[in-house]
Formats: structure tokens, C-alpha cells, sequence
């Protein structure tokens, strides 16, 4: 699923701090979930003329917040998901701790299992998580109504429409309760009712209260704008800038001067 093989042959530098949960009085809500520390990534092809598409990226990620990676095709989105499936490896086979379990990664591309139906998919992954049988059951009963599938239940997931299969992807990541979830354009080729749903769904697994971070990337200025907490700008490879939205719109916005004049 994760293509993890293809990193062998790719030049990757990278100084990954995970931060391990608190106890209450140890707590503070600006300490970041994860950061990223000047990373770099550089295709093979690429090697010899030493072009990264990645430059020094510097990110960090709070608990509680959804985090939104934009930028225009080109800016090294794709490949900033590709870097956090580096640091899934490397915490895969580097943590004793439980890390590798509190990551999870929703590729742009729906990975599903043709012969599987939709029932099957969700109690499957949420067997897979840890999920007792019983919960299960009513777990997968609960999101297919959420989803509107239950008319779908039955049928092979191939067979359902490319809005219906990002849902079910994207829902499916959900499921393990990861600390850090990772999702690649979660909403594309989804109708607005749908998007609707998925947002909903979003905000209820991350609340700012709970010890769980999204980032997402995403083309879509008013979702990011509507729903997360941070957007992050990539050009080039590197992050030119991030905070909120309100942030953003005050530090780059063009603001036009009008007089008016009243004649009573």
C-alpha cells in the first residue's frame, strides 16, 4: 500500500522528533505532535545536478489541530506526503515505543480490495485496529448509514462511484484512532452533500481537545479556509509560510483604500 521500497533508491535527509504524549501537569498546547526539522528530498533523477524537490522544510504539527498543506501543482505537495511515508518506515522500524502505531497515511489514490464489499472493508479495519467484534458490527452499521452506503453494503467496493470509494478510503483511515493521520486531497471528485459529511466526520475525530493532529493537503483555499485550524503555503519545495487563515489573509492580503463622500 505504502510503496515503501521505492525510498531505497532516493537521497532523503531528514531529523524527525516525534513528541511522546504527557501527563496532565507536563502538558502544553504549543508543544508540536511532530516536527520536521530541515528536511530535504531529492529524486534520483535528479541526484547528480543536486535539485531537491524538497528544501529545508521546517513544519511542526500541534495535537488538536487540522493542519492543511497547500499549494499549486508543482509545489511539492505530492512529495511532502511521500516524505511522511519515509518517516512512517523510519519510525516503523526505529520505534519501541508504539509510534508506528500512531500514524496513519490516505494516499490520493483509493486503495481498495475489488472482491471485498463495503460492509466488509469497514468490520475488516476495524477488526484490524483493535476493535472488539461486537463494536465492530455496530461501528460498521453506524458509518454506513453516516456515508449514505447502506443501499452499497453488499456490493463490491470496485463497484461504487470514484466519490463513493474516497469516502470509504478516507473513512477507513479514521478507524485506527492514530495519533497523526495523514490524508492526500481527502475530497476530491466528492459531491458537496458528501464533502459535507466528511467534514463532519473530520471535526468529530478531531476536536482541539483530543490528543489527535490531521494534516491534509488540499486545492481547495475555502475548505482549508472553513475547516482547519493552520494552512501551510509550499512553493518550491519549501514553506514560505503558515498560520491562520485570518493570519494569512492580514499578512498577504492587498487592501484597497475607498473614500466615500455623503451630501446631506
Amino acid at each position: 500500500m505504502f510503496h515503501l521500497d521505492y525510498w531505497e533508491s532516493c537521497s532523503f535527509k531528514k531529523q524527525i522528533w516525534w513528541y511522546e504524549p504527557k501527563s496532565q501537569d507536563q502538558e502544553n498546547d504549543q508543544e508540536p505532535i511532530v516536527a520536521l526539522k530541515m528536511v530535504t528530498k531529492i529524486y534520483p533523477r535528479n541526484f547528480m545536478k543536486n535539485i531537491p524537490t524538497i528544501r529545508n522544510l521546517c513544519m511542526d504539527f500541534k495535537k488538536g489541530e487540522i493542519f492543511a498543506v497547500m499549494g499549486t501543482d508543482g509545489s511539492g505537495k505530492s512529495t511532502f506526503n511521500e516524505t511522511y511515508i519515509a518517516l512512517y518506515r523510519y519510525l516503523l522500524y526505529a520505534s519501541t515505543t508504539g509510534t508506528k502505531d500512531s500514524i496513519t497515511y490516505c494516499d490520493e489514490e483509493d486503495i481498495i480490495w475489488p472482491h471485498l464489499t463495503v460492509e466488509e472493508h469497514l468490520y475488516l479495519f476495524a477488526i484490524l485496529s483493535g476493535i472488539s467484534k461486537e463494536s465492530a458490527n455496530s461501528i460498521t452499521e453506524e458509518l454506513l448509514k453516516e456515508l449514505g452506503l447502506e443501499s452499497n453494503a453488499k456490493s463490491n467496493a470496485d463497484h461504487l462511484s470514484g466519490g463513493s470509494k474516497r469516502k470509504l478510503c478516507v473513512i477507513l483511515s479514521l478507524l485506527g484512532n492514530s495519533r497523526l493521520v495523514l490524508l492526500d486531497e481527502p475530497t476530491t471528485g466528492v459531491d458537496p452533500l458528501s464533502k459535507d459529511i466528511l467534514w463532519r466526520r473530520l471535526h468529530l475525530e478531531f476536536p482541539p481537545s483530543k490528543d489527535r493532529t490531521l494534516v491534509l493537503t488540499t486545492h481547495s483555499a475555502s475548505e482549508a479556509e472553513d475547516h482547519c485550524s493552520r494552512i501551510g503555503l509550499l512553493v518550491n519545495g519549501s514553506l514560505k509560510c503558515s498560520g491562520t487563515s485570518q493570519e494569512l489573509k492580514d499578512k498577504f492580503s492587498k487592501r484597497l483604500p475607498i473614500n466615500s463622500q455623503i451630501k446631506i
